[in-house]
C-alpha cells in the first residue's frame, strides 16, 4: 500500500451549524488515510535496524576506477558485497545519507553509481573548503532511489586529477536505508 496522499476536507466539519451526515465522506477519506498509514509500516512500525546497511570505503587506492569497501553493517540481509568495490542491494526504496566523509586534497567529482546499467544515480562536484584543493562531495546526500534487487552500485570517480604527489582519494561512510 502506498503512503495517502488524498487529504479529506473540513468544509462540513468546521461549525456547529454543519451536518454530520454531509461529514460522512471527509470521516471515510481520513479513516482511509489512517488505514493506508497502518499498512504502509509492517507491523505498525519500521525496524530501523533490519532497513539500514552501513558502507565504510577507503580514501586510499581505488580498484577498477572505484573506492574499496573496508567495512560494511548490515542487520536486515539487504546488502551482498562483490568484488570488493561494489554492492548490491535487496529490492526497495532508500535513502542514502553521509554518517562521515573524510576530507581529501583533489577536486575530483565523484558520483553513486549504477555498476550494472553502467550510469550514474547521482554526481557531486566536489565543495572546496580550506586550502591545498581539499574538497567534500556532499551532493550525494539524501539520494532516494529504488534498487531492483540485482544491480550493483559503487562510488568512482568521473575524472581523476591528483592534485598533490600523495594521489589522495575520498573515504566515506554512507548509509543506506529501506524506507519502501
Amino acid at each position: 500500500m502506498a503512503w495517502p496522499t488524498t487529504k479529506a476536507t473540513t468544509t462540513h466539519l468546521d461549525a456547529g451549524t454543519d451536518d454530520p451526515n454531509q461529514a460522512r465522506p471527509e470521516i471515510k477519506q481520513n479513516i482511509d488515510n489512517v488505514n493506508d498509514i497502518i499498512d504502509f509500516f509492517p507491523g505498525g512500525v519500521i525496524d530501523i535496524g533490519n532497513q539500514t546497511v552501513v558502507i565504510e570505503f577507503s580514501g586510499g587506492a581505488l580498484s577498477s576506477g572505484y573506492n574499496v569497501i573496508t567495512e560494511h553493517y548490515d542487520g536486515g540481509s539487504l546488502c551482498t558485497i562483490s568484488g570488493g568495490n561494489s554492492f548490491t542491494l535487496a529490492s526497495g526504496t532508500y535513502i542514502m545519507q553521509h554518517e562521515a566523509i573524510f576530507i581529501t586534497p583533489d577536486t575530483a567529482a565523484m558520483s553513486f553509481y549504477n555498476v550494472t546499467a553502467a550510469s550514474d544515480v547521482v554526481a557531486s562536484n566536489p565543495v572546496e573548503i580550506g586550502t591545498t584543493n581539499q574538497s567534500v562531495a556532499m551532493g550525494l546526500n539524501n539520494t532516494v532511489f529504488t534498487s531492483n534487487g540485482t544491480d550493483s552500485y559503487g562510488f568512482k570517480y568521473l575524472t581523476y586529477t591528483p592534485s598533490n604527489s600523495a594521489d589522495s582519494r575520498d573515504g566515506l561512510r554512507v548509509r543506506f536505508t529501506k524506507i519502501a
